[in-house]
């Protein structure tokens, strides 16, 4: 069970660190390195969906609640 909330912890916590440093104007500042962040946060929001789809199966609340909130990025319920 820890693997799969430690997967889930990075993919929020690097997505919202990368969504703050775009805000700062810190990364992203060429092409190249929007694409190069934008595949990096989409192959981690990937195999989070999957993290997500293992915790829907738990039978407890709080595991099906956060199995759920990896889809939200997706626009998936």
């Amino acid at each position: 069970m820890a693997p799969l909330y430690a997967h889930w912890l990075l993919d929020f916590g690097v997505l919202y660190w990368v969504l703050y440093r775009i805000r700062q104007g810190e990364i992203c500042t060429t092409p190249g390195s929007f694409i190069t962040y934008a595949v990096v946060i989409s192959q981690i929001g990937g195999l989070n969906a999957v993290v997500g789809h293992e915790l829907l199966h738990r039978r407890q609340t709080i595991h099906k609640v956060t199995g759920t909130m990896p889809y939200f990025k997706m626009l998936y319920a």
